[in-house]
């Protein structure tokens, strides 16, 4: 468990950069296949011995020199290693699907291997055929269930990834003493990550809908680290939190997707910067997760006079979706709008500066 960031863990077989439009089904024989390039055989016996230390059994697949239904006097072995093969493909579509790609990858190991069997159900082995845009990977499972699928006794109904919370949660850079704020936690993901890597600062979550919160509550009491984590309802347009009591707000934000719409964003994500504004001390920062990016970036643009700069920018891929990290630093100005001058007043009791402006420029022609 200490991988944290990583979703499984696999023997390399084979990675390569293809060009989509002339990608063909037979040249994964070229990648990976022993009988048409002994390298590989090499490649395949060293994966699988891998594997056996993760798994052991008696069973050690043996290469064949020709295809099996060629090899002379075969016949089905009483103990075979069963396997399957698993077909991904993420980014824009190919002239290859997944599934037919797996098939040929499954082919290439029946025929080409001893003691090897396939069995969709119950198998032993699972061999990974990833394609994200132009990149193919291909390997052994050496993980028998994700690894990113954690710290849940519940999802809801967007439940971001542990390995994805964590990466967020590391991007924030995270001070001893500082109070971290995700004011959409939805299942809790984020700030339970939060707890386990930084137990010396305080995670809290909040939500709108009481059915997620009572979803992070059960998932805090079970999985929480040993750091202080709150979790309460609240909406983001009237958070209960004192004014400027926030180091960092780190939040997955509503895509548009499953949950509300594009159209929304276009006011929700508005509503969220007028609560960090208010919710985050000056020199906090902000760690946010969209897929919306133009919706955010436009956001971004018209509050920058109210103290926000965009510090970086990063793509991360969640859910086979393509989507946008954004880091953000804020500084609170004082006289940047109605709203800080209010919030200064409530906090201090002095009075509002463009009052006490028009009130010593009014003395002044008095004097005079």
């Amino acid at each position: 468990m200490r991988l944290r960031s990583i979703d499984y863990l696999c023997a390399y077989l084979h990675h390569t950069t293809v060009n989509r439009s002339s990608y063909a089904l037979n040249d994964i024989n070229h990648m990976l296949d022993p009988q048409l390039h002994s390298e590989h055989i090499d490649t395949w016996l060293n994966a699988f011995s891998l594997w056996r230390e993760m798994y052991p059994t008696p069973v050690q697949p043996q290469f064949c020199s020709k295809s099996r239904p060629e090899t002379e006097n075969f016949h089905k072995r009483d103990s075979t290693v069963k396997f399957k093969v698993k077909g991904e493909r993420k980014g824009e579509k190919c002239q290859v699907s997944s599934m037919a790609a797996a098939s040929r990858l499954g082919e290439i190991i029946f025929e080409s291997f001893h003691d090897t069997e396939v069995c969709m159900k119950n198998y032993e082995m699972e061999v990974l055929y990833q394609m994200h845009d132009s990149q193919i990977v291909m390997g052994i499972s050496l993980t028998s269930k994700r690894v990113s699928i954690r710290n849940r006794v519940a999802c809801g109904p967007t439940t971001l990834d542990a390995a994805n919370a964590y990466a967020l949660v590391k991007w924030a850079n995270i001070q001893p003493g500082e109070v971290v704020l995700d004011p959409m936690g939805g299942s809790g993901t984020i700030p339970i990550e939060g707890s386990h890597l930084h137990p010396s600062a305080h995670f809290i979550s909040s939500d709108h809908s009481m059915g997620n919160v009572e979803i992070s509550m059960s998932n805090v009491k079970e999985y929480a680290g040993k750091g202080p984590l709150s979790v309460f309802c609240c909406d983001i347009s009237r958070l209960a939190l004192r004014p400027q009591s926030v180091d960092v707000i780190i939040s997955d934000l509503p895509f548009g997707m499953r949950i509300g719409s594009v159209s929304a964003n276009k006011s929700l994500y508005p509503s969220l910067f007028k609560a960090m504004e208010r919710a985050l001390r000056s020199g906090g920062r902000a760690i946010l997760l969209t897929m919306a990016k133009a919706v955010i970036l436009k956001v971004i643009k018209e509050r920058a006079r109210l103290g926000w700069t965009l510090v970086h920018e990063r793509q991360l891929e969640v859910g086979g979706y393509r989507s946008w990290v954004f880091e953000l630093s804020y500084q609170f100005l004082p006289n940047a709008s109605n709203a800080n001058r209010e919030l200064v007043h409530q906090m201090t009791g002095q009075p509002r500066t463009r009052a006490l402006e028009k009130r010593t420029a009014h003395a002044d022609s008095s004097t005079s």
